[in-house]
């Protein structure tokens, strides 16, 4: 099966690789030259994406492998991923710097940036619990279905939920003062949270959370950090919000649907509450979040295991619920929880004003994994309770059955779905 979600990560990974960070628009729409070669190997499986009854054949299989880089370009548009910066893109791009200078094929070049976007994710993921003892449902939202198939993925979500749990330990660890943290722990905060803020909007606040650090450690170095972090991501994000072109096709600009809804807050109420408080929407956001692989998340599972998973990831939570209110009210748990809701609550606003027809009923365009940045800081936040060892290891066994389920549900799903002999 080939990753199918995460092919404008190849192309904005081929972009970045050429050096190519601030992009251009050519006929209203903002993109690149990405190589031809890697259009035609991703032909092979766009129809797969789009028609169920597609599938890949072996031979269809064979005469990709065999494509080869043309060393020719041909414009694509990405105003979607234009918008990013591309720093989380760096082990997809130089990969594909390798596959292209050592003239592999597309095929494998594609494959080798899949392994070093898992090993970087995983390296981040083991560095940030090595730096701040990772609670249960922290571990527990690195197994699902949906996260154990965007780490064997090209795509940018892994590199994204990484990088936020190492976010999430390094500021847990400057709010602590029983913790060592030096300086170049504190670049790396800074480096993640830039990351996070330029590449999903929501977390724009994670910004502000060296400002929380120095009520705790005391340095004006952190003020400025902060300041220095929120001037650079409000230029990022004005940039893309200025320049890039193509983004959305509705008439009435992006701003002036949020003026609009500054102006009617009830009507902002109104759309917020059809949103969150329908069912139906409920249930597919549940899903979504533990896990509805495919291009057009045309791959979900059987319905017992979301329920499973609704069970467990329950079971983790109760035992990993913080219960001392002192620790609850600390300056490090408090950011976590704070950043969590707002992220979570961001996500509906940035959908709102800037991909849904107006005037919306509900809002549209949004999925269960957008949720896992915010889920991983409430992890961090409001489940960071020191646990026995008994129960530490009660809680291991709930996640190695999470495991278990993701592999014993997830593949048949895919192959069925994607690969015919």
């Amino acid at each position: 099966h080939r990753d199918l979600h995460s092919f404008p990560t190849r192309r904005s990974s081929d972009l970045f690789s050429r050096g190519h960070i601030f992009l251009k628009a050519e006929n209203g729409v903002t993109g690149g030259y990405v190589d031809t070669a890697l259009l035609d190997y991703m032909k092979y499986f766009d129809t797969i994406g789009s028609d169920y009854d597609m599938k890949v054949s072996r031979l269809g299989l064979r005469n990709a492998e065999h494509i080869t880089w043309s060393g020719q370009t041909e414009f694509l548009g990405l105003p979607n991923t234009a918008a990013y910066f591309p720093l989380p893109y760096f082990p997809q791009a130089l990969a594909l710097l390798i596959g292209e200078r050592t003239r592999l094929s597309i095929s494998d070049s594609y494959h080798l940036a899949r392994l070093l976007s898992l090993i970087t994710a995983l390296t981040l993921l083991w560095y940030s619990f090595s730096l701040y003892p990772p609670p249960p449902m922290s571990i527990a939202l690195f197994v699902t279905p949906i996260t154990l198939f965007q780490f064997c993925s090209a795509s940018l979500d892994a590199i994204t939920f990484a990088t936020t749990a190492l976010a999430a330990a390094l500021f847990r660890r400057s709010c602590a003062p029983e913790f060592p943290y030096p300086n170049r722990l504190h670049v790396v905060l800074c480096l993640c949270l830039f990351s996070l803020a330029t590449t999903r909007g929501n977390l724009i606040f994670v910004t502000l959370f060296p400002i929380a650090t120095y009520f705790v450690r005391r340095s004006r170095a952190y003020l400025l950090s902060s300041a220095l972090l929120i001037a650079g991501s409000i230029a990022w994000t004005g940039y893309a919000l200025t320049s890039i072109q193509g983004l959305s096709t509705r008439e009435i600009s992006t701003v002036s649907i949020a003026e609009y809804y500054l102006a009617h807050p009830i009507s902002l109420a109104k759309v917020f509450s059809a949103t969150l408080l329908n069912p139906v929407v409920a249930q597919k956001y549940w899903h979504t979040f533990v896990g509805v692989p495919g291009y057009f998340l045309d791959a979900p599972l059987n319905p017992a295991v979301y329920t499973i998973f609704g069970y467990l990831l329950t079971a983790v939570g109760i035992i990993s619920l913080q219960r001392d209110r002192s620790r609850l009210t600390t300056v490090g748990s408090l950011g976590m929880i704070l950043s969590a809701l707002i992220s979570f609550l961001l996500v509906f606003l940035i959908e709102l004003i800037v991909f849904t027809e107006h005037p919306a009923t509900t809002i549209v365009g949004v999925v269960g994994r957008y949720f896992y940045p915010s889920a991983i800081f409430m992890a961090f936040g409001a489940f960071d309770r020191r646990l026995p060892r008994r129960t530490w290891q009660f809680a291991l066994a709930i996640v190695l059955g999470m495991i278990a389920l993701s592999l014993l549900s997830m593949p048949p799903k895919l192959l069925s779905r994607y690969w015919i002999v």
